[in-house]
């Protein structure tokens, strides 16, 4: 079965019912994606149809998604982070190549600090290339 356990702690007077459910990637990914798509910071390259999306955590991290902006094209985006400093992905490659169909969005990486005692920074370099959206 697709379960996950978890530990829920409620402070409320009013009655509570948790009762399992089957995760789902759908789900997962919503849950993933909300956040950054919410408080995120948009950097738009509009004339290439699509947003990179940042959202810092501080000395948590710091996460990336790319939001394809175009109506008609597949948006096929790689982002190079091969010369941050003390800089590890939640993909375990620095360097991530998403697919990303019109109108949605992915998450690219999630950053942290390797060793989190010692200073940390990113940088990135972005490359691209769009296809028609198949129907």
């Amino acid at each position: 079965a697709n379960m996950r356990n978890v530990v829920v702690t409620l402070h409320t007077s009013s009655e509570v019912k948790l009762m399992p459910v089957e995760a789902t990637l759908g789900c997962h990914e919503l849950a993933v994606e909300s956040p950054i798509k919410q408080f995120g910071e948009a950097s738009a390259y509009d004339q290439y149809g699509f947003s990179i999306l940042t959202l810092s955590g501080g000395y948590s991290g710091t996460s990336f998604a790319v939001e394809n902006t175009s109506a008609d094209k597949m948006l096929e985006l790689t982002m190079d982070c091969d010369g941050s400093t003390n800089t590890r992905s939640h993909t375990g490659d620095l360097k991530r190549t998403v697919t990303v169909p019109p109108g949605e969005v992915e998450l690219i990486h999630h950053l942290s600090p390797d060793e989190p005692h010692n200073p940390w920074g990113w940088t990135y370099a972005l490359s691209f290339l769009q296809k028609a959206a198949e129907a």
